[in-house]
């Protein structure tokens, strides 16, 4: 397999591709091996059936997306609601739970969309906040107000993108102007626009941006960081707002 003109071949080293007989459970070919030179990403696997599914991460389906959503919205002190429109027409849900006076915490999941770890991530995430059967759990909800966003990147979703929108546009390049041209915009990256919008609506004390990374080991995970285009951005906007508090 030509893996080599993908949007970022740098996600290759390192990667194992997973496999299904019945889209439901995913196993490994631990022997998936990236040529650099060639671009080739190479696997064998003997099936055990006619049909067959091969897949970078186990994949996250807009229809479970919108189950999740509707068990969201079905559990009590839970608003799920749209933050606006992708490119493509579609809607960018958001979760909201917990102490409305609370702190604000945004989590956002899959600006790229080909790592579909993320909205596994955020299934669990909610699952979680929804069950209010720990301490923990009710402690972080009866002191924050939880703002997340299962996919940020519906479109690239659907179209089975690597890293880009349905415009072409890196979401996660896009919460700031880059000196090349201006971001976001609704034209270029709504789905960033639609966030920021919110963000500087109700506050942020928190924030929250998860990716799915092949290249780093399962546990421990990486520490905080805020070397990335979106945690800066949002930095340089909570900082005013607090100064003025």
């Amino acid at each position: 397999m030509n893996a080599g003109q993908c949007a970022y071949p740098g996600a290759w080293p390192g990667t194992t591709v997973c496999y299904s007989y019945d889209r439901q459970e995913w196993k490994r070919c631990l022997d998936t091996a990236w040529d650099e030179a060639t671009g080739a990403l190479t696997w064998t696997h003997a099936a055990e059936s006619n049909v067959v599914y091969y897949a970078y991460f186990a994949p996250y389906s807009h229809e479970r997306h919108l189950d999740l959503l509707a068990r969201c919205a079905a559990a009590p002190g839970v608003e799920v609601r749209s933050l606006g429109k992708t490119l493509d027409g579609r809607s960018l849900d958001l979760v909201e739970l917990g102490n409305p006076e609370g702190s604000s915490v945004w989590v956002i999941h899959r600006q790229h969309p080909g790592e579909s770890q993320a909205e596994w991530f955020a299934e669990g995430l909610l699952e979680r906040l929804l069950a209010r059967s720990d301490g923990l759990t009710l402690d972080l909800l009866k002191t924050c107000r939880f703002r997340i966003v299962p996919s940020m990147n519906p479109d690239g979703a659907f179209r089975g993108h690597l890293r880009v929108n349905a415009g072409g546009a890196n979401l996660n390049r896009e919460w700031g102007p880059t000196g090349d041209y201006a971001a976001p915009t609704l034209e270029r990256s709504p789905e960033v626009l639609h966030t920021l919008g919110e963000m500087d609506r109700v506050g942020v004390d928190f924030f929250i941006d998860v990716h799915g990374d092949e290249a780093r080991p399962p546990l421990p995970p990486p520490p905080p960081s805020s070397s990335s285009s979106s945690s800066r951005r949002v930095q340089r906007r909570i900082a005013p707002r607090r100064a003025r508090a």
